[in-house]
């Protein structure tokens, strides 16, 4: 059984707090004795018994140095809950689906293949509509936009049943086809990228026997969320939709399709502690020093509702915040913990 990623963490920031007892200073080296600390975590490797001042610093000398510690305990972390997002699998048949699909496209077009998900293919072969019946899905552009067609199959011959046009893009981030509402019908989701422009996911489905656009969303980064194995029946796959608003701090927010509109989901802990945290403990790693970095990592903690661990990401933020220009937003994100969570 793997250990909880937040547990590891709570490794990591208990042995920094066994490494700020320590003097900081030139010529100090005093050796790290973590008895202690694999009495509660014995899942983790030893840390070293010192560290060295960064190569950046004024003196070269040995000295006891957490902050260093703690990045580069992390990476353990970081290995431990790396996510894939799953491949749409290509079907077996006899025929030649990808020279199908090009006989629908004009001559002089551009095959398109997504960025994403990984090992994406020129041509998607699923079931878009639930009929139990497999549809073929290709990307092109041609005259500055992308245009999608959807191919099925009836009476034993391909008919192009639709297609979008996206104008002024030029390439495909992300084509996914999933249940976002976990009611039998899927969504075709398009996520189109160009230099200088905002990426924009969109959805559609078919309806009537046509496809009919049902959302358009900016983004900065996606990630389509499975449902876990408890919510399978009940529930559809999770759109977590990344937005920037400055010092590398997004707005993120877990949409599901309910029929009608895109519905934020109120409950996002396991979302932040699976995806969110991970994502900012890696910018410590890079860079402890950066107290926005803290101030990212208290903010994903707390929503993770891992509040105690929130607590000592300000506490280590406020310390490198030697300028005081989080101390305002620390002070806030404190506040915000209840002391009895």
């Amino acid at each position: 059984m793997n250990p909880n990623p937040l547990a590891r963490l709570e490794f990591m920031f208990d042995r920094l707090r066994e490494y700020s007892r320590f003097p900081m200073g030139a010529g100090v080296r005093r050796p790290f004795r973590p008895a202690p600390l694999f009495m509660r975590h014995p899942f983790m490797v030893p840390p070293p018994p010192f560290m060295r001042r960064p190569s950046g610093s004024a003196s070269g000398a040995p000295v006891s140095n957490p902050l260093e510690t703690l990045a580069k305990g992390l990476s353990t972390t970081l290995s431990q809950i790396a996510k894939t997002v799953p491949v749409t699998a290509r079907r077996h048949s006899d025929e030649d689906y990808y020279s199908i699909a090009k006989e629908f496209i004009p001559a002089d077009a551009e095959i398109l293949t997504p960025e994403f998900p990984a090992n994406s293919r020129p041509i998607l072969v699923t079931d878009l509509d639930g009929d139990a019946q497999d549809e073929l899905i290709m990307s092109y552009r041609l005259n500055d936009e992308i245009i999608t067609i959807v191919l099925k199959k009836t009476d034993n011959t391909w008919q192009k049943i639709g297609e979008v046009c996206i104008p002024g893009y030029d390439q495909i981030n992300y084509r996914n086809v999933e249940s976002l509402s976990g009611e039998g019908m899927k969504q075709l989701l398009l996520g189109c990228t160009s230099k200088g422009k905002v990426p924009v996911i969109n959805g559609y489905e078919i309806f009537e026997g046509s496809i009919m656009q049902i959302f358009s969303r900016n983004y900065r980064w996606l990630e389509l969320v499975k449902p876990e194995n408890d919510e399978r029946d009940n529930t559809g796959a999770r759109l977590a939709v990344w937005n920037e608003t400055g010092d590398d701090t997004y707005e993120i927010e877990l949409l599901r399709w309910n029929g009608l509109e895109l519905e934020p989901q109120d409950d996002v802990s396991s979302y932040y502690e699976r995806s969110v945290v991970p994502y900012y403990i890696k910018k410590v790693q890079r860079n402890p020093y950066a107290p926005s970095n803290w101030y990212n990592l208290a903010h994903a903690l707390i929503k993770a509702k891992a509040y105690r661990d929130a607590a000592v990401a300000i506490d280590l933020g406020m310390r490198v915040d030697a300028k005081s220009e989080y101390r305002e937003k620390f002070e806030t994100l404190r506040a915000s913990i209840n002391p009895k969570q």
